[in-house]
Parts: structure tokens; sequence; C-alpha cells
């Protein structure tokens, strides 16, 4: 679990320090694939799955260790689906985005967001909120999730 835990962690850094000599003549293409990430995560909150990278990384409160690999996490996240409708019916889910940075390459990116999910309960709408943040990998022109960090907040 610490080697999986220290990869995410050292995607992140790794991935954030090599964003850090952004500059504005990529502003076009930045723009263009921020705007194509920001779309997937549109998708996502009306029910689409965003792709993943073959040896993504995916920690949530609902784990018990950080699951590697897209085949393991596809799995997983096809179990919550069967499950979640009978604990969460008519659930709806709400991102925000906090930030999100582009790499100058445009070919790795970053982004902060919170998150809402409601669903009918007994006695009316019950919710949870949290924040995640992923790293979205651009392979053969298309954005995959690379690396997600979920957590809920009290």
């Amino acid at each position: 679990m610490i080697n999986q835990v220290g990869r995410l962690v050292g995607l992140v850094l790794v991935t954030g320090l090599s964003m850090l000599g952004a500059n504005s003549a990529h502003a076009q293409g930045t723009a263009q694939d921020e705007a194509a990430i920001r779309s997937l995560i549109r998708a996502e909150d009306n029910g689409e799955r965003p792709p993943l990278t073959d040896d993504a990384v995916f920690a949530s409160g609902r784990t018990v260790v950080p699951l590697v690999g897209r085949e393991d996490i596809e799995r997983f996240l096809d179990r919550e689906r069967l499950v979640r409708p009978a604990e969460r019916p008519n659930e709806t889910r709400t991102t925000s985005i906090q930030f999100m940075v582009v790499s100058p390459a445009g070919d790795v990116a970053y982004e902060l967001s919170s998150f809402r999910r409601e669903w009918d309960a007994q006695g009316g709408r019950s919710f949870v909120t949290g924040t995640q943040s992923r790293v979205w990998r651009k392979i053969n022109g298309q954005w995959r999730q690379a690396a997600v960090l979920a957590m809920t907040t009290p």
C-alpha cells in the first residue's frame, strides 16, 4: 500500500513540477485541452465513466487500499454501479473544478475539484460532499485519468 500511495504522490509531484514552465505561447492549445477535460468531467456528472490509463491509480473512502490498474479500477466501479442505485436512488452528481493546470506540452494535466452527490432518502434528500485531485494524461490524442484521489468532507 505504501508503494501505491508513494506512486500516486510521486505522479502528482512530478506532474506539478513539469508544469512550472508554462507560458502564454501555449495558451490556445492549453485552452483546448482544458475544455476537453472539462467536457469529460461534465459527462462524468451525467453518468459516463471517463477513460483511464492502463496504469491508473484510484483511491477514495470507499476503497480499502489504492487500486492500481485500469482493469481493477473498472471492476470496482462496475460493482459500485450495481450497488449504488439501491443505496442512493435518483443520485445526481455535481463537480466544481477549483483549478486546472495543463502542461506546456499538452500531454499531462492536474485538477482539483469539489463534488456534491445527492440522492433520495427516507424523509427527503441526502447528500455527501468532498474534494478530489486528478491527474490526466493525453494518450493518442485522448485525455485519460491517470490518478484519482477522492475524499468526502465531514
